[in-house]
């Protein structure tokens, strides 16, 4: 009889790759309790089920560092009712694990939704462990504020020091908080469109943070506004791009000498997007596995598309500009051809 617990599997002939910088190695590895038991190039042990893989790959689990758990895409073109939303957010959580992505980091999420995923996964719900940054600091009239859709939020806007206290309240009781999102974006055209708070406020909020042991990641996208994260004690720089111009070499001099991270998110928004003009990558059968249907008919539908593209620029444009200029601009990109070519 083997020492060994008699529970679990051993995965023979798997493709390790450990996260050590190793090169890959096959080897077989049997696990038990949610645990790694041992890793050898063979095991052999009756009593122990076996399943070879065959040369299929096995890695540590995989962690997703900027997630919007509460966005569900589309949902807005379908008009989905709310018990749909949950539906397809349930799904969502559901489609981490079964992807290697266990551990998940939501980069601005409401109150009310994070709550309901943890009562979920509190109930044995299928889905990833969430840690968030929460409260999302965003003035009246600014980026979160312009971006509010029925899959998001709502988010609370702080507009003055005396309202920062009670959106901390708002997720008093929550796990997993590891720290405050702030949005410094006046908008990602080259003019102006949404509020920004000024330095006064924005040292308010670090203050707060501070006080809570919280760091502040922050929303920003050109160096005028990473500027004024590092001013403030930014951790993080959370999208951090340069839309007008290379950053300075003294801008990376002082990022570098205050240790502030920077989370690019580059390779995802650029391969989300591409997704529109070769609709054959939602042909991919992995994708049928952890995507709902409704989701992909959205995702291959052109008018989606066109309904999308319209809605994010009309709230990064100004708000004087008029519907049929935005329109003119889509035609003049010339999406509606490319998709109809693609279909």
């Amino acid at each position: 009889m083997s020492s060994w617990k008699t529970d679990g599997v051993v995965l023979k002939n798997a493709r390790l790759i450990d996260g050590t910088g190793a090169g890959p190695r096959c080897v077989d590895v049997h696990v038990a309790s949610g645990k790694i038991e041992r890793i050898l190039p063979h095991i052999d042990d009756a009593d122990i089920p076996a399943v070879d893989l065959d040369g299929a790959t096995v890695l540590p689990p995989l962690i997703d560092s900027h997630v919007h758990l509460e966005s569900v895409p589309g949902s807005y073109y379908r008009d989905d009712s709310d018990e749909q939303l949950w539906t397809f957010r349930r799904q969502q959580l559901k489609a981490y694990p079964a992807s290697g992505v266990t551990t998940v980091l939501d980069n601005g999420i409401s109150a009310r939704q994070l709550g309901e995923y943890q009562d979920y996964m509190q109930q044995g719900g299928v889905g990833p462990t969430i840690f968030a940054l929460a409260p999302l600091f965003c003035p009246a009239g600014g980026y979160a504020d312009a971006l509010e859709m029925r899959m998001w939020g709502p988010f609370p806007t702080t507009a003055t020091e005396t309202e920062i206290d009670a959106r901390y309240a708002e997720f008093e009781g929550f796990q997993n908080i590891i720290g405050v999102k702030v949005a410094i974006e006046p908008g990602m055209g080259p003019s102006k469109v949404w509020a920004v708070y000024d330095r006064k406020m924005l040292a308010a909020i670090a203050a707060s943070a501070k006080k809570r042991g919280l760091p502040v990641h922050v929303h920003s996208l050109r160096q005028a506004e990473h500027q004024m994260a590092l001013d403030m004690g930014a951790y993080r720089l959370v999208h951090a791009g340069f839309f007008h111009g290379e950053p300075t070499d003294a801008f990376l001099n002082e990022v570098k000498q205050k240790g502030v991270y920077v989370s690019s998110t580059v390779a995802s928004t650029v391969g989300q997007n591409l997704v529109m003009f070769d609709l054959s990558k939602l042909d991919d059968p992995l994708l049928e596995l952890v995507v709902p249907k409704e989701l992909l008919k959205t995702a291959r539908d052109p008018g989606a598309w066109k309904a999308t593209m319209f809605k994010m620029i009309r709230v990064t444009s100004p708000k004087w500009m008029p519907d049929f200029i935005i329109r003119l601009m889509l035609k003049v990109m010339n999406l509606e051809k490319e998709l109809t070519r693609q279909l």
